[in-house]
C-alpha cells in the first residue's frame, strides 16, 4: 500500500486564529462573522447602483472610503462607530465628491477598521 498521498484535511480559518476579546472578559465574543469583510460587489461593472456590505465582528470604528487609480479619495461611504454585525452600503452613483456623481472608471474600495484592511476593484460604467 501506501501511495504516497496526504490524506484530506479539513483547515477553517477559525481554527488559526487566536481567541479574541473585546476587552471585557465576561462578555461573549460572536465568532461567526470575520474580523473585517468586505463583500463582492455587484454588478461589477456597475452603472453606479452596487450591492455591497461589510462586515465586522466587535463594533468599533469604521471607514470605508472609494479611492481613484491616483490615490486620492472622492469618497467617503462611512466614517464612525458601527456594531458589530453585517451592514449594507448604499449605492455609489451619487457618493462623489461635493454630491456629484462618480465619473465613469475604475475605482478601489477600502474598508478600514484599526490596523485591519480589506479592498475591492469597482469599475463604473456610464
Amino acid at each position: 500500500g501506501g501511495g504516497g498521498f496526504l490524506p484530506d484535511l479539513a483547515i477553517t480559518g477559525e481554527a488559526m486564529l487566536p481567541p479574541i476579546t473585546a476587552g471585557v472578559p465576561d462578555r461573549p465574543v460572536t465568532t461567526e462573522l470575520p474580523l473585517l469583510e468586505l463583500s463582492a460587489p455587484y454588478p461589477n461593472p456597475s452603472r453606479g447602483d452596487l450591492t455591497l456590505s461589510y462586515a465586522v465582528r466587535n463594533p468599533g470604528h469604521v471607514r470605508l472610503q472609494v479611492f481613484d487609480l491616483q490615490g486620492r479619495v472622492v469618497a467617503t461611504l462611512v466614517d464612525g462607530n458601527v456594531g458589530a454585525g453585517v451592514h449594507p452600503v448604499p449605492g455609489l452613483r451619487q457618493v462623489g465628491s461635493r454630491g456629484r456623481a462618480l465619473r465613469a472608471g475604475v475605482y478601489l474600495l477600502r474598508l478600514q477598521e484599526g490596523q485591519l484592511l480589506r479592498t475591492r476593484r469597482i469599475v463604473l460604467i456610464p
